[in-house]
């Protein structure tokens, strides 16, 4: 077998595609699919998968199964019902090894849609460019799986080993869709999640988990202010101490994979809501924040909660109204765990030269700064790297770069015939 012609056809195949993915892609995005809305987008995914022969299995995640694991969150309230996970199975040899291509069909909100140049969920194409809500996270890698494994075929081969295609629903909120999966049963050698930016990621941060510090004040019309107690200014000293807190951790806690030099920070922190008072003429007599913080691989998660809940109680005893009127610290779910993949083995390294065949240069081993569903395959002792194409998201005029979602198409499809093997079909 010549196995260099075989990977030249194969990427000649994800070319002569490159118009369908556009397409393909396109259509997918018009389907609205926030997070607890998914179930008309993967029936679109089980069809394609379907029309590609592929055996299509649809697993439901089940609140009551995963509530009591640390990695899944809100669980208890939330309704899967029609919202299942869609998984396209193409059978292989069981002494070939298998893999899982998994990606999540789940977006944020596209709010707010007064400021984007398209309708969010339009799928416009402009030149390199495919623009809509999940553009890029997640159904550009999605749409990237389908068709790594397409060109393979319309080459004329197939995968020695198992091929799972998995489209995930919640990985947005708590990942329940794909670590039900893995808990059924659906386990494969090893895990491509086509999630992130380009390269081989091995390493993401993780979170603390949300939370909420309410202040309460004495209220008092703004023309005797001075008689009460401004829940603003109580909060901020809150808001000083946290974010001091956080540009610490940012100055004192690294791990080389996951910076840049252009950004060489490994863990952050955000304070992302704040809300105060009820009318412009009362001195506001409460404040609400929420925040979060996220981790690198080696650090403990609980103990992080507990600095964090320390500095708030230390800046109430530091204040005279705070001191008898003590800040509410409420934890609204649970994190999640970071990941770090070992380099040294031997599907990072089929990764990285799937990378060089087309790119012509050895990808950078990264991380990122943000969670993903690929933390679950530790779990399970599945050797996994996160990739995907470039472009925009969780922004207004989220959109996909059509060159790259090519190019990482092809990079899949010499992994999956590397890592699988192949047979002359």
């Amino acid at each position: 077998m010549d196995i260099a012609r075989i990977q030249e056809l194969i990427k000649q195949r994800v070319n002569l595609n490159r118009n369908e993915m556009a397409q393909t892609l396109s259509r997918l995005v018009q389907i609205p699919s926030v997070s607890g809305s998914e179930g008309e987008a993967q029936k679109f995914m089980a069809k394609l998968y379907h029309d590609l022969g592929l055996e299509v299995v649809q697993v439901e995640p089940d609140a009551a199964e995963l509530a009591a694991h640390p990695d899944c969150n809100r669980l208890l309230e939330t309704n899967f019902q029609g919202r299942p996970n869609v998984l396209g199975i193409l059978p292989g040899k069981d002494s070939a090894r298998s893999i899982n291509l998994n990606g999540h069909i789940d977006t944020v909100p596209p709010d707010p849609i007064d400021q984007w140049q398209d309708p969010p969920f339009s799928g416009k194409i402009d030149g390199n460019r495919l623009y809509g809500r999940g553009a890029l996270d997640n159904k550009g890698g999605l749409v990237a799986n389908y068709f790594a494994l397409k060109a393979i075929l319309d080459a004329g081969y197939k995968p020695a080993g198992k091929v799972i295609l998995e489209s995930a629903v919640e990985e947005e909120v708590s990942g329940a869709g794909t670590f039900t999966t893995l808990l059924r049963g659906y386990v494969a050698d090893a895990m491509l999640v086509n999630d992130g930016p380009p390269g081989v990621l091995v390493a993401h941060t993780g979170g603390v988990g949300r939370f909420k510090v309410r202040v309460i004040g004495r209220t008092m019309h703004a023309g005797w202010a001075d008689l009460g107690v401004n829940a603003i200014i109580k909060m901020n000293k809150i808001v000083a101490a946290l974010d001091d807190f956080g540009a610490k951790r940012t100055r004192e806690n690294h791990l080389p994979v996951l910076e840049t030099p252009q950004r060489p920070v490994s863990c952050t922190h955000n304070i992302s809501v704040y809300h105060a008072g009820d009318n412009p003429g009362t001195v506001p007599g409460w404040a609400e924040i929420t925040a979060s913080f996220s981790f690198v691989p080696g650090e403990n998660a609980p103990a992080i909660r507990q600095q964090i809940e320390d500095i708030i109680n230390r800046t109430a005893d530091a204040d005279e109204w705070l001191k008898e009127h003590r800040p509410q610290i409420t934890w609204l779910w649970k994190g999640y765990t970071s990941w770090l993949q070992d380099t040294r083995h031997p599907f990072v390294q089929a990764a990285l030269k799937a990378g060089e065949k087309v790119t012509g240069q050895k990808p950078a081993l990264g991380g990122m700064t943000a969670g993903s569903d690929v933390r679950f395959a530790q779990l399970f002792n599945v050797p996994a790297i996160l990739t995907g194409p470039r472009g925009l998201a969780h922004a207004v005029n989220e959109y996909v770069e059509i060159d790259s979602l090519v190019a990482n198409a092809q990079i899949i499809a010499l992994l999956v015939a590397d890592w699988c093997g192949l047979e002359k079909l």
